[in-house]
């Protein structure tokens, strides 16, 4: 079917900044390896150039756009017209591709490391936000983002992709970035978000404040992990996370979520 060539007003509301390089795309969309056999969720279908690609490649390509006036564009192809972030995704197992605004990556990423049907998330974020998503111990971009994404499953970067490739160009150079579920394992969105709101704190500190708790009772959670009472949050690593979440919640009998 022939692609409506009309001219897409964007709408900044939307953070619409879209990719229209046919062949770069189908470069990223190879570098995925998907087969026949693999559903796919498209988060931002745009002009449905990225989702022509991914129907080159996936079994199934089920896409999601929330701007109505972009419809002529996307006729003849699987799209629903909702929001992504919000939507009952009854696909059974599934992939994620993602082209979105840069302000719902964060959400975005923790809807779908929740949902167990997800097994793979590729998106194209802002480059500072794939630094910190791949980020180590110790670094000064290792935050709440880095652990919940690293618990959950194996982070690569694809590739970098220049402000200069989308229209209109953004203030901001991106990255895209392939994350492969590995543990299904996920950490209280609650213990990450409010340690690392302390970071300048000890983790002994920051758990008496965020749970109200005394520092013996905080010490004996962390004595018996074996985990120093004056660190600070960025200086544990993702499996002393798992370890400390999973303590809490059978020391203290707390439902988080």
């Amino acid at each position: 079917m022939a692609i409506d060539n009309a001219k897409h007003k964007f709408k900044k509301s939307l953070g619409q900044n879209f990719l229209r390089d046919e062949g770069f795309l189908e470069s990223i969309v190879k570098s995925l390896g998907l087969s026949k056999s693999d559903t796919v969720i498209e988060v931002g279908a745009g002009e449905g150039i990225l989702t022509r690609a991914l129907n080159r490649h996936a079994g199934q390509v089920v896409s999601f756009e929330v701007d109505r006036s972009l419809e002529p564009k996307l006729q003849g192809l699987n799209v629903r017209f909702e929001d992504a972030l919000y939507a009952d995704i009854d696909v059974g197992e599934y992939k994620v591709v993602a082209n979105v605004p840069y302000y719902i990556t964060t959400p975005l990423l923790f809807k779908f490391i929740k949902d167990e049907n997800c097994t793979e998330i590729s998106v194209l974020v802002q480059r500072e936000v794939a630094d910190r998503i791949i980020a180590r111990v110790g670094t000064k971009e290792y935050g709440a983002l880095s652990v919940a994404v690293q618990a959950w499953g194996t982070v690569k970067k694809v590739r970098d992709v220049p402000r200069y490739m989308f229209t209109p160009q953004p203030n901001v150079d991106s990255s895209f970035i392939q994350i492969v579920r590995a543990s299904r394992q996920v950490i209280s969105p609650m213990l990450l978000k409010g340690l690392f709101s302390y970071r300048r704190k000890t983790v002994e500190n920051g758990l008496m404040k965020l749970y109200g708790r005394s520092r013996d009772e905080v010490g004996v959670v962390l004595d018996n992990l074996g985990i120093n009472r004056k660190l600070r949050p960025e200086n544990l690593g993702v499996e002393e996370y798992l370890r400390l979440s999973e303590a809490i919640l059978r020391a203290w009998m707390h439902k988080e979520e």
